[in-house]
């Protein structure tokens, strides 16, 4: 186990009580703030430990005054990080199922105090922790530019499928992703029919989570989309993620690792897997769009 060393009692104190609350599976989150450390505009960090493909990772969420970035490591490497930006940090909150425990410093002293959870608050919490999980950051700024939340980080009431159902899109992904060659850094990814982006800015903000470096194109017809989409892009930092005017037949990548086309009209879902197959893609992911086929051989009855 990462052992730092500490300038500060109290300090190397808070830092055991991570280890152990971690060890004990009574880790909840930690909060570090008031960052001073070379990271330019960084206002703080949130650690969380989540399950990724079967391993107990430590996730960090960087917060920036424009745009949130997600790190993942595993226990030991997210222990270091963890005891470099505590030395940087002027204020840390340890939330536990059992307790909370916070750290404030100055320049002459550290300063730790505790306040002991109820048990039944500990019954909730372990509860809101389960239904909690997502693959998908509430707090990425990308959802608030998408209308998916609020300016305090909650989901719209009104867009709760929504939320629900990129989560899952994720989840089918992250599948998929577990089969094919998941060594490679960089994914060309195109995804037909993108629509205003909601699956296409959470697959880029999935992917950049787990240190890859995704190369995503949407592709969509309506004008004003693709320039609402593009803003979004450019606002929120995701830097490789473009998109494109025009359809299928229009739209002809170099390269392709996975293709995407959910529900792009008529026959247009049969051009895109033609695409995938052709440039040899390891990954495709369809849900077919039936309506403008069928819906013109349907005759109404004389009656009607």
């Amino acid at each position: 186990m990462f052992a730092p060393n500490f300038s500060f009692e109290q300090e190397q104190q808070f830092f055991l009580d991570i280890q152990q609350s971690i060890e004990n599976q009574s880790f909840d989150r930690l909060i570090l703030s008031q960052y001073k450390g070379e990271l330019a505009q960084l206002e703080k960090m949130t650690f969380r430990q989540i399950d990724l493909q079967g391993q107990a990772t430590l996730s960090c969420l960087y917060h920036y005054p424009t745009q949130d970035m997600t790190k993942n490591y595993s226990i030991d490497e997210g222990l270091e990080k963890i005891a470099e930006l505590l030395s940087q940090s002027k204020q840390a909150n340890l939330f536990t199922l059992h307790e909370d425990v916070q750290l404030k410093k100055n320049k002459k002293k550290a300063m730790l105090s505790r306040q002991k959870k109820q048990a039944e608050a500990t019954k909730i919490e372990q509860q809101h922790n389960r239904e909690k999980h997502r693959y998908v950051q509430q707090q990425s700024p990308f959802l608030k530019h998408l209308g998916i939340t609020d300016e305090k980080g909650q989901v719209i009431p009104s867009m709760a499928r929504k939320w629900k159902q990129i989560n899952k899109f994720i989840e089918i992904f992250s599948n998929a992703y577990e089969q094919i060659d998941a060594s490679q850094q960089a994914l060309n990814i195109v995804d037909f029919g993108s629509g205003k982006g909601y699956l296409t800015f959470a697959l880029y903000d999935y992917l950049q989570a787990q240190n890859k470096t995704p190369l995503i194109t949407g592709v969509e017809l309506r004008s004003n989309l693709v320039e609402f989409c593009q803003q979004v892009a450019d606002e929120v930092g995701f830097n490789h993620l473009d998109f494109f005017e025009g359809d299928v037949r229009s739209y002809s990548p170099e390269k392709l690792d996975v293709m995407i086309a959910l529900h792009a009209c008529d026959i247009a879902t049969d051009f895109a897997i033609h695409t995938g197959i052709r440039l040899n893609a390891s990954m495709i992911m369809c849900a077919p769009c039936c309506h403008k086929e069928l819906r013109p051989q349907l005759k109404s009855p004389e009656v009607l």
